[in-house]
């Protein structure tokens, strides 16, 4: 009877796991920034590695077993949640499974270690050994969820600044678009690091920035600093985006600014730029700022700086 209440047990622990990681796949990833991301992908390194830790401890064998066995389990069900994902419409991804597979293996390397820690005799130095580098793969499971987590929160409580590319996070935060970026560092200013952005000819050129903090309800202006460094003067547009609307690019007159060759900064009227582009009044779930040229200026070099609300 004890045997079959057991036997009970594994199954339904198994078949939680299998339900809660296929369950997990199907939501909505956390996908508006690469910080986002990141969390989304520590995640998914934790969760098959408790997937490969229950998976280790119901197999009855040695250790080499069921260190084969529990990353087995973790494969298919890695495959699975694949599926499940490909088959409810949205993109499956075979980095997924690769990212899962290191998550089972890193724990299921710590097991071994503890469980050669327990065959060592007590108070040795082997036993120490071991128990220390099972521990540190142990860490290992959950130090790019605290690394992702601390970049969310430090980037977070940096608000109403949006971006000044001097944070240590910020490089996560954004992308250029047809451009060329480069960090430039100005020993006078103040802030000592700005964005030099060299404009293409393929098409509309600028920068694309997610958004730390997404409520912008408090906020009436967005606020940066600019200079054209070399080319005419160019003519830029500012694009606020929330979750259902990334990468749109409706130009909007309250939107446009037209920089010089001096250093000003200049003012977007943030619920004017949204109303004109047709996305009513909600400042409660913004995801995305572009900063795009108006026009195609190939070879125009523009330097972007201390962008912040007010």
């Amino acid at each position: 009877m004890l045997s079959q209440s057991r036997t009970f047990n594994v199954v339904l622990i198994a078949a939680c796991v299998v339900a809660a990681t296929i369950a997990i796949h199907l939501l909505p990833g956390l996908d508006s920034s690469r910080i986002e991301n990141g969390i989304r992908n520590s995640l998914h390194f934790i969760l098959f590695a408790v997937v490969a830790a229950v998976a280790y401890t119901m197999v009855s064998t040695g250790p080499a077993g069921k260190f084969l066995i529990a990353l087995a389990i973790a494969f298919t069900i890695g495959i699975l949640a694949e599926l499940a994902q490909h088959l409810s419409g949205r993109s499956a991804d075979i980095t997924d499974v690769y990212r899962d597979l290191s998550g089972a293996a890193t724990m299921l390397i710590a097991l071994l270690f503890f469980s050669a820690s327990r065959r060592a005799e007590r108070g040795s130095l082997k036993r120490f050994t071991l128990q220390i580098l099972g521990s540190a793969f142990a860490v290992l499971v959950i130090l790019p969820l605290v690394f992702w987590t601390s970049a969310l929160l430090f980037e977070r409580s940096r608000h109403p600044v949006v971006l000044d590319f001097d944070s240590r996070y910020s490089q996560y935060r954004y992308s250029p678009i047809n451009a060329e970026l480069t960090l430039v560092s100005v020993p006078a200013e103040r802030d000592s690091v700005l964005a030099e952005l060299l404009l293409s000819k393929r098409g509309r050129s600028g920068l694309a920035i997610q958004t730390a903090k997404y409520d912008w309800s408090n906020e009436s202006m967005l606020v940066f600093s600019a200079e054209v460094v070399e080319g005419s003067t160019a003519n830029l547009t500012i694009h606020i985006n929330d979750e259902t609307n990334l990468g749109n690019f409706t130009d909007t007159n309250s939107g446009t600014v037209t920089l010089s060759d001096d250093k000003q900064e200049y003012k977007i009227p943030v619920l004017s730029t949204i109303r004109e582009a047709g996305r009513g009044d909600e400042l409660t779930n913004i995801r995305q700022l572009v900063i795009l040229a108006r026009d195609k200026q190939a070879g125009a070099r523009l330097r972007l700086d201390d962008i912040r609300l007010e």
